[in-house]
């Protein structure tokens, strides 16, 4: 399956997913197994995006997946334990960067959304876009950038980006009012109106 299918099919909600026969949510958030490891790398409140929910683990069946203690470079297995395909947990995070998405399963401790069914409280239809763009706004104005919160999106206070100045964007994001927005990496969204 391509990238971008995949990406667009875990975080859109999937009408029809049966709750029932999945098992049971095995743990709260910030609380998955044992007890955390310190994380070695701290994050910006604002390269997350907050949401709560559940998720499946979907792997090999009869294996699972890694905990990782970071989303970031230099991460470190959280515990020997593995999330096994078919089990349900409780997330309370997700962080983007340029090669893919992660999911935080409890306190410091992280897996790859690649290897997961989201049940997101928000249905943004996502795609990965790898281009460079051009703020185009009013001569001698920016325009904001927004964080993706559960029930839509906040301004990032301070945050403008001059017109004229150019931004890689990694993803690109269809709100279910059809608003399309680009991310520049982290929790950071701008509108599409307003680059070319």
């Amino acid at each position: 399956m391509k990238w971008g299918i995949k990406v667009a099919m875990l975080l859109a909600i999937t009408a029809g997913f049966a709750m029932a026969q999945q098992h049971a949510v095995q743990a709260a958030p910030n609380s998955l197994i044992g007890v955390p490891t310190p994380e070695q790398h701290q994050l910006n409140n604002d390269e997350l995006t907050p949401l709560n929910g559940v998720l499946t683990i979907k792997y090999h069946p009869g294996y699972g997946i890694a905990v990782w203690d970071t989303p970031l470079e230099g991460r470190k297995v959280a515990t020997p334990h593995k999330l096994m395909t078919g089990t349900r947990w409780r997330y309370s995070a997700i962080y983007v960067d340029y090669v893919g998405w992660w999911v935080r399963v409890g306190q410091n401790q992280w897996i790859s959304m690649t290897y997961t069914n989201l049940e997101l409280p928000m249905s943004w239809h996502i795609t990965p876009y790898q281009k460079t763009v051009t703020i185009n706004y009013r001569k001698g104005y920016g325009i904001a950038m927004w964080q993706a919160v559960p029930t839509g999106r906040t301004v990032i206070a301070g945050k403008t980006l001059p017109t004229g100045s150019h931004w890689r964007t990694w993803w690109q994001a269809v709100t279910p009012t059809g608003r399309v927005l680009y991310n520049l990496g982290g929790n950071q969204w701008i509108e599409q109106q307003y680059v070319k």
